[in-house]
C-alpha cells in the first residue's frame, strides 16, 4: 500500500518540498542538475584478516552533502522502519542486531553482494514515488541529488536510508517467511542474519526473495554457524551471551596501542576511545582493560 510517510500529504510539487527541506525550489533543481559533477571518489584502502581490500568511495562534495543530509534528516529518518532493520537505523546499532540471535541452535550470515553499487536510480525513484506520493518532478529531484552515475553512492549520508527502504519490500517477504518457521530475522545494511532450529532452510528462501527485490546474495559469504562452533553476528559472540568478536577485539587492542604509542595523535585516541566504549557497551569485562590503558595514557604523569 502506498504510504507517504513522513509527511502529511503528498509531496506533489517542488515548492512543498522546498518547503520540507528548507532549501529553495531553485537551489534544488540547479543543484540537481550539476550533481554528477560533485563528487569527488577515492579508494579506501583497508586490511581485514591479513588481506588487502579497496572500497570504493564516491565522496559527495560540500554543497551536494549538505542537501543530502537535509533530505535524511527530514525526509528519511522520520520514516518507521521495522525492528528487525537495524543498520542506519536510529538508536538501533550492530549491538541490537546481535542481540536477537543469542542462545540459537543456529545462526545464518548472509551477505547481499554490492548492495549499493545495486541499487539503481530507478529503484530509489520508484520509492520516492511509491512512499511519498512525489510526483514526476520531484521525483527527478530527489533522484538525481540522491544517486550518482546510476546507483546509490558509497559515503552520501543519504545511501544507507535509501537502500533499507528499496529492500525493504523483499525483505518483509523473507520475514513472514522466517516467523512462521520460528526463525528470528534481522538485517543490518547488507547484513543479514537469520537464527533459529534448522536456519539453513532459509537459505534459498532468502535468496528468492533477495532476488525479486533485485539483488543477489554473495555465495561465497554464507555462514551456517552451529551452537557448538563459534556464532558471530556483526562483530558480537552470540553462543551464550551477547559479546564481542575476537577480530572486534583485536583491532581495539590495534587502535588502542598505536593511539597511546609515541605517534598517537589526538584524533587516534578519539577514535580509540569510542571503539573502546563500544566494546564496553557490549561487555564491560572485555573492554575495561583497554579503557584503563586509554586513561593511563590520558593522565598526566
Amino acid at each position: 500500500m502506498t504510504q507517504w510517510s513522513p509527511l502529511d500529504r503528498p509531496l506533489v510539487s517542488t515548492r512543498h518540498l522546498g518547503a520540507v527541506l528548507g532549501i529553495r525550489r531553485e537551489y534544488l533543481r540547479e543543484l540537481a542538475d550539476q550533481a554528477e559533477r560533485m563528487y569527488s571518489p577515492f579508494t579506501l584502502v583497508q586490511i581485514k584478516k591479513g588481506r588487502r581490500k579497496e572500497r570504493p568511495i564516491d565522496n559527495p562534495l560540500e554543497p551536494l552533502k549538505l542537501v543530502q543530509t537535509r533530505i535524511k534528516r527530514r525526509l528519511l529518518d522520520p520514516v518507521t522502519l521495522p525492528s528487525f532493520m537495524c543498520g542506519g537505523v536510529r538508536k538501533r546499532s550492530t549491538q541490537t542486531n546481535a542481540r536477537k540471535h543469542v542462545r540459537q541452535p543456529e545462526v545464518v550470515a548472509l551477505d547481499i553482494r554490492k548492495f549499493f553499487g545495486s541499487v539503481t536510480n530507478n529503484q530509489v525513484a520508484e520509492m520516492w514515488r511509491a512512499r511519498f506520493g512525489a510526483s514526476s518532478e520531484v521525483v527527478y529531484l530527489l533522484t538525481r541529488l540522491t544517486t550518482y552515475h546510476g546507483h546509490l553512492p558509497q559515503g552520501a549520508p543519504t545511501s544507507t536510508a535509501l537502500a533499507n527502504l528499496v529492500i525493504l519490500p523483499g525483505i518483509e517477504r523473507l520475514y513472514d517467511w522466517c516467523r512462521s518457521q520460528d526463525m528470528n530475522l534481522t538485517i543490518y545494511v547488507d547484513d543479514i542474519t537469520v537464527s533459529g532450529r534448522e536456519a539453513r532452510r532459509s537459505i534459498p528462501v532468502a535468496a528468492h526473495a533477495v532476488s525479486r527485490a533485485g539483488f543477489k546474495l554473495a555465495r561465497d559469504k554464507v555462514k551456517v554457524m552451529p551452537s557448538h562452533a563459534r556464532q558471530e553476528v556483526t562483530g558480537h559472540t552470540v553462543n551464550r551471551r551477547l559479546s564481542n568478536g575476537r577480530d572486534l577485539l583485536k583491532r581495539a587492542r590495534s587502535m588502542v596501542f598505536s593511539a597511546i604509542g609515541l605517534s598517537g595523535t589526538e584524533d587516534d585516541r578519539k577514535r580509540a576511545r569510542g571503539l573502546v566504549a563500544h566494546i564496553c557497551a557490549t561487555s564491560p569485562s572485555q573492554g575495561r582493560w583497554l579503557a584503563e590503558k586509554l586513561a593511563d595514557a590520558s593522565s598526566p604523569e
